[in-house]
């Protein structure tokens, strides 16, 4: 009898062992006794997509011989069909996804357009390895590799569109501030000592703009408030861009590299150290 027990877990890392099992029927085991001795391959190791990497030969049962014997095989996947076809395009694909974070900032449409493009491939290529593989209840190591892939753009989309956000809203700031600059020239010139609308005092978060001064009846304290005001909220989203572009140029790339080598390090290993 002629078995395999495949598991797909770790696959395209994945290692197979089939079993050869050979014995005599009880009325013939007088006259017929199996002996292990030794099993000779006289084909070449290297199949179509496995590599025989190792077998060996004993008794099904070490204290009832008359169980018969078996033969083991250990089968490694061939590497290069799968590098070829679905790791070298993600790699490149995802590549490209990360090259956008060097864009110019004008360019926010075609960001948007090269990483949604990225993410379409990617998932056109998941559904069809996981509809070439037999369906498992199980993650194999392919679809964590796949998966991963399809979120780079994604976070990529979803960054750049709170950059693009935050650009936005600094645009709008400096027009109001740049009104009211306006209208403080053109203004009696007044002093900041008027009358104010009674409103409670409350300090903005992270400014230190008084919340009566932005509606006083004083034109130039309220201007001279209002400036204040939009140049701490500037500043606060121009931090947030700061960062934002260092998320997209440092800690992206330290994300994908980590997870690659623990990806590759894992299935590797795995991979080579197959045991029967």
């Amino acid at each position: 009898m002629f078995r395999c027990e495949y598991a797909l877990n770790l696959y395209p890392f994945d290692t197979q062992k089939c079993f050869v099992d050979l014995s005599v029927p009880e009325f013939e085991q007088k006259n017929v006794h199996l002996v292990p001795m030794r099993v000779i391959l006289e084909e070449s190791r290297f199949l179509t997509k496995y590599v025989i990497m190792d077998w060996t030969i004993g008794y099904q049962n070490k204290r009832e011989h008359s169980q018969g014997i078996n033969v083991i095989v250990i089968l490694n996947r061939r590497l290069l069909s799968e590098l070829l076809n679905t790791y070298l395009p993600t790699m490149f694909l995802v590549t490209i996804a990360h090259l956008t974070n060097y864009f110019k900032d004008f360019f926010f449409e075609a960001v948007v357009t090269v990483n949604l493009t990225a993410m379409l491939v990617l998932a056109t290529m998941f559904v069809s390895v996981s509809s070439s593989l037999p369906r498992t209840a199980y993650i194999k190591m392919i679809d964590i590799w796949l998966i991963f892939s399809m979120l780079i753009p994604f976070c990529e989309v979803i960054l750049h569109t709170y950059m693009e956000t935050l650009r936005d809203n600094n645009k709008d700031e400096k027009e109001e501030k740049e009104g009211d600059d306006f209208l403080q020239r053109i203004g009696s010139g007044s002093s900041s000592q008027g009358s104010y609308v009674k409103v409670p005092k409350k300090v903005l978060p992270g400014s230190k703009v008084d919340h009566a001064d932005l509606i006083a009846k004083d034109e130039g304290a309220m201007v001279n408030a209002r400036r204040d005001f939009y140049n701490n909220v500037q500043s606060s989203n121009e931090k947030r861009l700061k960062m934002c572009k260092a998320v997209g140029l440092k800690v992206m790339p330290g994300l994908i590299a980590i997870f690659n080598l623990v990806y590759w390090t894992y299935g590797l290993t795995c991979y080579f150290n197959a045991t029967l």
